[in-house]
């Protein structure tokens, strides 16, 4: 221990490495890096999303992470990340976060494609549909019948299970 004014010998060798790559990036908040993994420990046993949201919490809409000694920006506001997704797509390099969300988005995916495959991908998604209402209409027609008769089922059978786990997973 260092003093209370002082930071721990770790978080200071961390700074010091990598103060060129942090510089740009010195006015958003977030929890403080140690040598050699930044703030990885953080996610040690823990689901990302639960982290993150604790993030938000603590630091605001934006926070800088490091994994290791790359620097990465968790956002937390619906309209930052319509910025960076939509509205000023051009000026963020999104990477693909690998096997956290494989199988389900994968690097071609608008959520991280860059530049004019971005807006392949994003002029061609399903999702980019005229009738983008009336279809979510007919998904809740077409679901609202099975997912009340698997509801009943269960109600009859008196049994339980962990819903919360499944639908931050599915949510995620």
């Amino acid at each position: 221990n260092y003093g209370r004014d002082m930071k721990p010998i770790r978080q200071r060798l961390f700074e010091t490495v990598y103060r060129r790559r942090h510089a740009p990036l010195a006015d958003i908040p977030g929890p403080a890096p140690l040598m050699p993994t930044g703030t990885v420990r953080d996610f040690s046993g823990r689901h990302p999303w639960e982290v993150c949201s604790d993030y938000a919490a603590e630091y605001g809409p934006m926070t800088l992470i490091w994994n290791f000694g790359k620097p990465c920006v968790v956002l937390n506001d619906p309209g930052l990340i319509g910025e960076v997704l939509d509205t000023r797509a051009d000026d963020f390099y999104k990477d693909a976060p690998g096997s956290a969300l494989s199988p389900f988005i994968g690097k071609s995916q608008p959520f991280v494609a860059n530049g004019s495959e971005w807006r392949f991908q994003r002029k061609n998604h399903p999702l980019q549909s005229v009738d983008l209402d009336g279809w979510f209409n007919r998904q809740v027609e077409a679901i609202q019948p099975v997912l009340v008769e698997a509801g009943q089922r269960l109600a009859v059978a008196n049994s339980s299970f962990e819903l919360y786990p499944a639908l931050e997973r599915t949510t995620f």
